[in-house]
């Protein structure tokens, strides 16, 4: 069960309305990155941060990604600071749910990372991203997961929406959205960012409907 905390994406919204200077921040691996996508502008996460621009055009926003390839959640948390954090973001999202899957103490390391995020000086609103090895399902979802809902830290998953629907026959086949099984192309992309973009639109619909 999800039992997320939003109070920090509340927050994000109402200092993106009121026309502050932000940071948007992306931590994790190749996905991240942008691997396989043709362009950086074409990456998951420049495509989130390019949703706070075009919703908020009142604001000033700045672009940090702090994804490298093949770095697992035991990396992580040691360029945490120097990737990330030292450039004060106001949010972060998170992703090392493939990488971690050779990690023998992944859950433990990725608390690690989770923990630093959130006690941060900054306060980012912090969003965790679950990425998927699209023909066998392999995923650190369900212990990445915990993590983050033990500190209320809301979660996107891969498993229960793209490849979920990629198994349902929503899409003709894998290499529409990953020529390798693992790293979006273009599409690809779009897709992940969109299912981050959909948490960030929901909650902000909630905003104006005065719900926690």
């Amino acid at each position: 069960m999800n039992t997320s905390n939003f109070a920090r994406l509340k927050e994000l919204f109402r200092r993106a309305a009121a026309g502050q200077e932000l940071t948007i921040a992306f931590l994790g691996g190749s996905i991240t990155q942008g691997s396989l996508s043709t362009q950086p502008g074409n990456a998951y996460a420049f495509r989130v941060y390019q949703w706070f621009v075009d919703t908020f055009p009142q604001s000033k926003f700045h672009y940090v990604n702090g994804g490298i390839g093949g770095t697992s959640s035991h990396y992580g948390v040691a360029r945490a600071v120097t990737d990330v954090l030292m450039y004060q973001p106001d949010f972060v999202a998170v992703d090392f749910s493939v990488n971690d899957l050779d990690v023998p103490f992944r859950q433990e390391t990725y608390e690690g990372v989770v923990r630093k995020l959130l006690t941060w000086p900054s306060h980012p609103a912090v969003v965790l991203l679950n990425n998927i090895y699209y023909d066998t399902g392999e995923t650190s979802q369900d212990e990445h997961n915990a993590v983050g809902d033990h500190y209320g830290v809301p979660h996107v998953s891969i498993r229960d929406s793209i490849y979920k629907d990629l198994h349902a026959g929503k899409y003709a086949s894998r290499t529409l959205l990953s020529p390798d099984g693992l790293h979006p192309n273009d599409y690809g992309h779009g897709l992940v960012a969109g299912e981050i973009i959909k948490l960030l639109e929901a909650r902000y619909r909630a905003k104006d409907r005065g719900e926690r």
